[in-house]
């Protein structure tokens, strides 16, 4: 079994993906993408002239279609050669700093301060449910009981 080694040759490289993006660009151009940075509705009908994007734009957009296929390295390196700035990614870690709104708060007469964040609390008695009857369910809650076998006994331990 023979070895076979190969030298990567980054101009080369470059020069093959700036070549996949044009054809991407193109192709998108020849499509009739939408490559502009707001979002809109397939079913809204602009007027031609407003939505006309440049080929920068479209070779923006394909840069970033062919750069979802490559490390990070080469990407930032295909970034570069068009000119795209990074877009820093956004963590979701919530944050363990206290919200930046303040509390709303009001001066009365005599110069107290009320606290209005007690009335967003829920009151111990609220997490209970009020159960609504039917009035079926209140007339069988009424009947005569005597003589009748609850339910659980027939789920009981078995005689052995």
């Amino acid at each position: 079994v023979a070895f076979f080694a190969v030298h990567l040759n980054e101009e080369k490289l470059m020069a093959w993906l700036k070549q996949k993006v044009e054809q991407t660009a193109s192709q998108l151009k020849a499509s009739s993408v939408n490559v502009s940075s707001g979002a809109y509705a397939a079913t809204y009908v602009k007027s031609s002239k407003a939505t006309r994007s440049s080929l920068k734009d479209y070779c923006r957009y394909a840069a970033g279609l062919v750069s979802s296929y490559l490390s990070e390295d080469l990407t930032a390196k295909l970034h570069e050669e068009y000119g795209i700035a990074a877009v820093p990614e956004k963590l979701d870690t919530p944050s363990d700093e206290p919200s930046a709104k303040r509390a709303k708060m009001d001066d009365d007469a005599d110069g107290s301060v009320t606290d209005y964040r007690i009335y967003n609390t829920p009151h111990p008695a609220a997490g209970k449910k009020v159960v609504k009857m039917t009035a079926a369910q209140k007339k069988l809650g009424k009947a005569d009981k005597s003589g009748m076998k609850s339910l659980s006994s027939f789920f009981g331990k078995g005689k052995k």
